[in-house]
């Protein structure tokens, strides 16, 4: 029995899912990179906004926040959509898939809402 079907139709169709799972896989690792390395950057930049909050300093601060946001904003853009949604109820990733989810989309909120008052103080 061949290991590949026979008809050329079928190969080429077998062939093609491999390539877009393939490519589908390529995507998703980037924006999961991308999302790790701005929440990394989110992490840094909300102790150095604490340490300018119990400081007094706000003009620095507000710059701090403005950074903050741009991290937090790619990280829940490169976690969120009809893939990572479809990847979040995999039995295997699916958690740990929600789990970012979750934290990039709070941590968005928080720097969006919850801070400016915060540094306008």
């Amino acid at each position: 029995m061949p290991m590949w079907p026979e008809s050329k139709p079928v190969r080429y169709g077998l062939v093609l899912v491999v390539v877009l799972i393939i490519g589908l896989g390529i995507y998703l690792t980037r924006q999961a990179s991308t999302a790790k390395t701005a929440l990394q950057d989110a992490a840094t930049q909300a102790r150095t906004l604490q340490s300018q909050i119990t400081k007094g300093d706000t003009a620095h601060a507000r710059v701090t926040l403005k950074d903050l946001q741009k991290s937090t904003h790619t990280a829940r853009t490169n976690t969120d959509g009809p893939l990572w949604g479809a990847l979040s109820v995999l039995p295997v990733v699916g958690k740990s898939v929600d789990a970012a989810q979750t934290i990039s989309s709070s941590l968005d909120d928080i720097a969006l809402n919850g801070m400016p008052p915060v540094v306008k103080v």
